[in-house]
């Protein structure tokens, strides 16, 4: 390994700075994580930043600002890839295999001399220079590829600079002849480097005309005749002019590769996935490719576990050169965004991550072939799984099956129960195993079930709970059902069991609240004699059959439709607004009337009715002010349609409303 003074390794570091940065965020919610990291600050200093970091980005800036300006910071860069090793891989074996490698392009030079590098380096300059040499042409492309769309100057400046120890001995040569031009100060300071550095220059371009020679090798998994054959191209060529011979083999794993990575600044933008002890416990089954569900509470981090094992499924089918494509399914459209929106954190810089919603006016199936993880509710899945052709069209649609996909993620996969689309989706998989109708070089996707917990069923003995779980297990085609058990009481403090504490609370008798709900509930009372003077009056007779289509009078579901009743006495009451809600929904409109406009007013006197509960309602939850303005959001709208009954008690009533109008509510002052 070459050897790096303290200075180089911080500048190295500072090269990959917001890299790193962004593995540190983790340690703002987990502080012991922070391992050997915290002996080199200053007594105290971690819980200082602690206290005062207001969010997990500000955090991480302070804390690697504390250990660069550190006094013991020569320790820092073994003690950073210390930290990486477990939880980034990929980072931690960049910044080894450039130490490791360095020495063919010089560039500790660069380290040892990063400020005045950084100083007189032009972006656009520099590429163009390099681009005009053949044999740098592979990486300035991948450079110009992590570029794009890239405005921060010193993330451009990090980018050019890590390719240098990748192209070849002379790539510092190169990169101070691409700045010599700059200006006199960087001619100066090229100079100071290299003294007479144009003439030396000269020398090193000349040797260029007289290569040493482009070999060809061959991988030890690999016969000479694959090697050899022409559709191959130059994938196993070398040119030692500017290349080294693999220390093992092409693959995802070799040092070119792993340099390529660390130019592609896409491939440390996203979130690093690291789990605490108990999620890494939840995953263990899943990452063998077990079927199965992962439950446990709300709030443990449900999404980050599926994360984890989509981004491990994508890298291990791609090193296997099949290719992966990711269902996430959820129940609802309503938490569909919020999980494609986690998803796209911490995968979405390497993977496309696509939120298909049935609005789209985009074919959904087209796009679901193109993208590697698509979010989507279970019942667009299983429409466009059944879909078939009518015979009249001559639109050809992208084939889409349940083996499109390699891995199904069913978020509150609970609800897979009785004809849900969850369970029609696994139905579709089921018969396809059953009947032997894969496609061959196919397979059915691996199955992973979220839920907080798989539910009883309603079951009331616990052979009908077992039976219950046992056939969510059947439905979802899952062998196993990971829950934690060896990390319980990491996993108790990051979801603990809170427990409701029920205090009662005594209504005030006195001032404004009680007179508020006193004039409520006395107009509630004249919006029922009128409904009761017009029902009594205009009443004809009541229809025999009922509103809900193919039954009768002796199949309704309930006795309350059977006759008209009286309101209850109690106006705050659930029965009451039972009361209303049936008169106003089932009753009135099934009952004939003398006159039609009868019927309205009936109506109308009920729909009255519901406002003022729900009032009544506000009223106890907050204060006399939320429960005024209600009413005036109610009935604003209706001056228009009311009759004149109904408005002549709303204009009366609602003055002596205002002048009753109060925040306080004693529940909202129990609660501050």
């Amino acid at each position: 390994m070459t050897y790096l003074n303290p200075k180089q390794k911080l500048a190295l570091l500072s090269l990959y700075s917001e890299e790193i940065k962004k593995r540190l965020t983790p340690i703002y919610y987990s502080p012991e994580t922070i391992g050997l990291l915290r002996e080199l600050l200053d007594l105290n200093k971690f819980d200082e930043i602690c206290l005062f970091s207001a969010n997990e980005t500000e955090f991480a800036e302070n804390l690697w600002n504390s250990l660069v300006t550190s006094p013991m910071n020569s320790a820092l860069y073994d003690t950073i890839l210390s930290y990486l090793h477990p939880i980034d891989k990929e980072l931690h074996a960049v910044l080894c295999c450039i130490t490791e490698n360095d020495s063919r392009s010089n560039f500790r030079l660069v380290l040892s001399n990063l400020d005045d590098f950084w100083t007189h380096l032009n972006v656009e300059s520099t590429i163009t220079f390099f681009k005009k040499m053949k044999c740098y042409g592979p990486v300035i492309s991948r450079l110009e590829l992590g570029l794009e769309g890239v405005q921060d100057e010193s993330t451009k400046k990090k980018l050019v600079l890590r390719i240098i120890p990748m192209v070849g001995a002379n790539a510092v040569t190169d990169l101070m002849r691409s700045i010599y031009d700059n200006s006199e100060k960087a001619a100066a300071f090229v100079n100071k480097l290299r003294p007479d550095f144009l003439r030396f220059y000269k020398l090193i371009d000349k040797a260029r005309d007289s290569p040493r020679g482009v070999i060809t090798f061959c991988p030890l998994n690999m016969s000479i005749e694959d090697v050899l054959d022409p559709s191959a191209g130059s994938k196993y060529e070398i040119n030692l002019n500017y290349e080294d011979i693999p220390c093992s083999s092409v693959g995802s794993d070799s040092v070119m590769s792993r340099l390529l990575k660390s130019i592609d600044r896409r491939e440390f933008e996203e979130t690093p996935i690291l789990l605490r002890d108990y999620q890494k416990e939840l995953c263990e089954s899943s990452l063998l490719g077990i079927n199965t569900i992962i439950a446990a509470p709300t709030g443990s981090g449900k999404t980050v576990v599926a994360a984890y094992i989509i981004k491990n499924h994508l890298e291990n089918l791609e090193r296997s050169d099949r290719k992966p494509k990711v269902l996430f399914m959820t129940p609802t459209t309503v938490i569909l965004d919020q999980q494609a929106a986690c998803l796209k954190k911490f995968l979405g810089h390497r993977y496309q991550v696509f939120a298909a919603h049935a609005s789209d006016s985009t074919p959904l199936r087209e796009i679901v072939m193109e993208k590697d993880i698509i979010v989507s509710t279970p019942q667009l899945v299983v429409n466009m799984l059944n879909y078939t052709e009518s015979e009249d069209t001559d639109l050809v649609r992208t084939p889409l099956d349940v083996t499109t996909f390699t891995l199904v993620v069913i978020d509150e996969c609970h609800n897979a129960v009785k004809n849900s689309p969850y369970t029609v989706f696994m139905r579709i998989c089921h018969r396809l195993n059953f009947s032997h109708r894969i496609k061959p070089g196919s397979s059915l996707p691996q199955i992973l079930g979220l839920t907080a917990s798989c539910g009883v069923g309603g079951a009331s003995t616990e052979k009908d709970a077992i039976n219950h779980v046992v056939k969510l297990c059947a439905v979802l085609n899952c062998q196993v059902i990971s829950t934690v058990r060896k990390n319980a009481d990491e996993i108790k403090r990051y979801s603990p069991f809170v427990s409701d504490d029920i205090v009662f609370c005594k209504e005030e008798n006195n001032g404004s609240r009680p007179l508020f709900l006193e004039r409520l509930c006395t107009l509630m009372r004249l919006f029922e004699q009128k409904f009761y003077e017009i029902y009594k009056n205009e009443y004809a007779y009541w229809s025999r059959h009922s509103c809900i289509s193919g039954t009768n009078q002796a199949e309704r579901p309930s006795w309350i439709y059977e006759k008209f009743t009286i309101a209850p006495e109690d106006k705050t009451s659930i029965p009451y607004l039972n009361w209303v809600s049936n008169h106003r929904r089932r009753f009135v409109p099934e009952t004939t009337f003398y006159e039609e406009t009868s019927k309205k007013k009936a109506i109308e006197m009920l729909e009255v009715l519901h406002i003022l509960y729900r009032a009544i309602e506000l009223y106890q939850d907050f204060s006399t002010v939320e429960s005024y303005k209600y009413l005036k959001e109610q009935f604003t709208p209706r001056q228009a349609f009311l009759t004149e009954f109904s408005l002549d008690l709303w204009e009366g009533y609602s003055k002596e409303f205002e002048a009753l109008q109060s925040s306080d509510n004693v529940l909202v002052s129990e609660l501050v």
